[in-house]
């Protein structure tokens, strides 16, 4: 192996040219007049002398007459290296940049994948913690219900209105309790209702309802509020129509469940549900209650109770007016009254519900 050193350009030329021999070049700076150290394979080096020569403050004249006795072809091969040296630093660094930005990009998207992996791990174990707790209340409410259940059936010495105050209280705070469990469970199971239709929503339609993720049926529809109640497995919710996405009419040689509106007294059988001694207004708009109280009126005296307390706070007096008004001449309502001071004062009305036969 031979190793030469050389300002000879016939040289440099024969290195390119020739097979099994190769330039190379050690790296100087003009500006610091110092060598960098950094070996170039694969291009020659140029002579400096003459730069060097400037710099160091030669005479000018002396130098410009130097360059005029050197060949034309040498300089411009100088000063093509030099482009091409400083054309391959420039590469060099933009190659560094990209693999440090890439090395970045590494950086950030491991981060990310843990990041995405632990908010994955949290969301899982809260949602078991929260499937356990509700199914240890709701355990604990159904064997309050039934020791209740057993402890009336033993004593019998209650008042039959207590007895269905208990028992529509009781019912109420379990129900309460299972509606998001409920909803829950549905929440993965697949749509089978098909895709959105349009046209306006009836009664008997089968809706999608996208925040819960569960398919309904609808019940009944409150025009001045633009909401329906919608029955979504054991659990009757009331909610916005622009919330309901159509999906299924309902079928043409079927009759269509009307709202419940009951105009006045007759022998029937339910088997309603109950739907608690209380209703509560606070914070909702006049119109949206005065649907609610009609539908609620409807479900208490199917379910036989004899009263209700509605809560609509004092306030304004605007919605507990506007109340009163809709209990005058409700056929449903034999008498109402203002709440006692333990019940709640002017901010509650107690509605005597009409006897069923």
């Amino acid at each position: 192996t031979t190793l030469a050193t050389t300002h000879y350009s016939d040289l440099k030329l024969y290195a390119h040219n020739t097979p099994g021999v190769r330039n190379a070049s050690v790296e100087f700076d003009v500006q610091t007049l110092r060598p960098t150290y950094e070996l170039s394979i694969g291009l020659p080096g140029r002579s400096n002398a003459l730069t060097i020569a400037r710099r160091l403050g030669l005479n000018p004249v002396i130098v410009d007459n130097a360059e005029r006795i050197v060949r034309p072809d040498t300089l411009e091969a100088d000063a093509l290296l030099e482009d091409i040296k400083h054309a391959k630093q420039e590469a060099q660094r933009a190659e560094q940049r990209a693999k440090e930005r890439e090395r970045q990009a590494q950086v950030v998207e491991a981060d990310l994948r843990y990041q995405l992996a632990a908010i994955e791990e949290t969301r899982r174990d809260v949602i078991a913690e929260t499937r356990e707790t509700m199914q240890a209340e709701l355990d604990e409410v159904r064997g309050e219900i039934e020791q209740a259940r057993r402890q009336l059936s033993r004593t019998g010495s209650i008042g039959a209105s207590t007895h269905d105050e208990f028992l529509a209280r009781a019912e109420q705070q379990m129900a309460r309790r299972t509606a998001n469990r409920e909803i829950d469970r549905n929440v993965h199971l697949p749509n089978a209702d098909g895709e959105a239709l349009s046209g306006p929503i009836e009664v008997g339609d089968r809706v999608w309802v996208s925040s819960l993720q569960a398919s309904g049926e609808v019940m009944a529809i409150y025009e001045r509020s633009q909401e329906a109640d919608v029955q979504l497995g054991n659990f009757r919710l009331k909610l916005p129509l622009k919330r309901l996405e159509l999906r299924q009419k309902a079928p043409k040689t079927e009759v269509a469940a009307a709202p419940i509106r009951v105009q006045g007294q007759g022998a029937f059988q339910s088997n309603a549900k109950s739907p608690g001694i209380e209703l509560d207004l606070r914070g909702a708009r006049v119109e949206e209650s005065l649907d609610r109280v009609e539908s609620y009126l409807d479900d208490a005296y199917l379910s036989r109770l004899p009263w209700v307390r509605i809560i609509h706070g004092k306030g304004t007096g605007a919605l507990r007016e506007a109340v009163r008004d809709l209990l005058r001449g409700h056929p449903l309502v034999s008498k109402y009254r203002s709440g006692e001071e333990g019940e709640g004062g002017d901010g509650v009305t107690v509605a005597h519900l009409v006897e069923t036969n």
